[in-house]
């Protein structure tokens, strides 16, 4: 995996995509070797570095990410497809409000990135529940 790494900080830092700075990978990939989540929603695929880093921190780690941008999310899918996690990703395409108000309902989570989510506002207090 450390060579699909570089090549998307290298993909990013040509395109001036923002990824999670270097500073701050070990601290989260400490956080999901410490919770060990199974379920993961990601508000802001970009090009999938974050969703990668995640499902290479554990076994059995399936990731919900949804991105607004068709080209972003293609150019995070034909990076994920080179990983060993292509069966774990899933990429929603659209406004992140109106994802999260189309989940299943019975779909539970058990961490979500980005470090503050706070879609309280967006879902209602009962939704907000779910996440």
């Amino acid at each position: 995996m450390d060579y699909l790494f570089k090549e998307m900080e290298e993909f990013a830092e040509l395109n001036h995509v923002p990824i999670i700075k270097e500073a701050e990978r070990k601290i989260f990939k400490d956080i999901i070797a410490k919770y060990k989540p199974k379920r993961i929603l990601e508000i802001g695929t970009a090009i999938g570095y974050s969703a990668l880093l995640m499902a290479n921190c554990g076994e059995g780690i399936k990731i919900k990410t949804l991105e607004l941008s068709t080209e972003r999310a293609e150019i995070a899918q034909s990076f994920i497809d080179k990983s060993p996690y292509k069966d774990d990703i899933e990429i929603v395409i659209g406004d992140a409000g109106e994802n999260l108000l189309s989940l299943d309902k019975e779909e539970i989570f058990d961490y979500c990135e980005p470090h503050t989510c706070d879609f309280n506002h967006e879902l209602g207090e009962q939704n907000s529940q779910r996440i």
